[in-house]
């Protein structure tokens, strides 16, 4: 007798490499959680409620757990799907560069301010030299080559 088997449910997810120009180059914002350092070096990121576009979620996802809001462009790089090590689900994950135009800090640490997740946690962030970018958790380095090709056209 065959066993049918529940597929895991698909989570709509969004990443954002966001990015800046300094004097060496490009910067990318990472993060690591302040009470949770476990969790490893991240990009922004979270899930896309219902009835979101992808563009719109990314862009509410940096402000939320970064604070910043103001990019001179915003360009699509790739999907993939990723299997939840600690949950029975699938995260369709679609990856988007931001570049950031403004003021930031070269660290800082920021509270996220909604999800369902999330919300009240506290983010340490950093900008990192596009060419020395640390591991990142959960493969979210999985579209770093198609992010430096896409700015090396910018330059």
């Amino acid at each position: 007798m065959k066993v049918k088997t529940k597929p895991f449910p698909i989570v709509e997810k969004v990443l954002a490499y966001v990015v800046r120009q300094h004097e060496n180059g490009w910067q990318i914002l990472i993060f690591s959680h302040r009470d949770f350092p476990e969790a490893g070096l991240q990009v922004p990121g979270g899930t896309v409620d219902k009835a979101e576009s992808v563009e719109k979620a990314v862009v509410r996802e940096v402000w939320e757990e970064s604070g910043l809001k103001t990019f001179q462009s915003i360009f699509f790089l790739g999907k993939d799907e990723f299997l939840h090590p600690e949950k029975p689900e699938i995260h369709e994950r679609h990856f988007f560069a931001l570049l950031f135009e403004g003021k930031s800090p070269d660290k800082f640490t920021h509270q996220v301010s909604a999800g369902i997740e999330d919300s009240g946690l506290f983010f340490k962030f950093s900008w990192y030299d596009l060419e020395k970018v640390p591991a990142l958790a959960a493969e979210q380095g999985a579209y770093l080559p198609s992010l430096k090709a896409r700015l090396s056209t910018l330059e």
